[in-house]
């Protein structure tokens, strides 16, 4: 009987949780690479002039940093999410403003297709889970 607590021991011994967090200092400026990164490539496929740089580096900084803020501070989650929907629908109408129609037209298609391509997801995620855990949120 003495392999079983030996096991178990070496078992115990191994088992570390995985924290898939960021580490705390770096989270703090994650933002920041995430709207650089969006607004690099806004620059490349919607070929933006220098003013519209300004303007769409600017946007993008003030919502990813609204964002981190709200994720954050708010522990509700379905508060996180009004509040960081409400963010990106700011800057969807101020982007709007920025863009040519061409631009806009050619953004609004890409993020069309982004949604599209989430709601597939979803629908398959929920094609495979059992009905049971299906509920409506309210």
């Amino acid at each position: 009987m003495k392999p079983l607590p030996t096991f178990l021991a070496i078992a115990l011994l191994f088992y570390t949780p995985v924290n898939a967090q960021i580490p705390s200092g770096k989270f703090k400026d994650i933002y920041k690479e995430r709207a650089q990164k969006e607004t690099n490539t806004m620059i490349s496929r919607y070929e933006l002039n220098a003013a519209q740089t300004a303007k769409i580096k600017a946007l993008n900084a003030r919502m990813y940093a609204e964002i981190n803020t709200v994720l954050q501070t708010n522990k509700d989650r379905y508060g996180r999410k009004k509040a960081v929907d409400q963010s990106r629908e700011k800057r969807e109408q101020q982007l709007k403003q920025v863009f040519t129609k061409s631009q806009y037209v050619a953004y609004r298609k890409d993020m069309d297709a982004v949604e599209r391509k989430a709601q597939q997801r979803i629908n398959e995620l929920n094609k495979n889970m059992p009905r049971e855990r299906l509920r409506p949120i309210k």
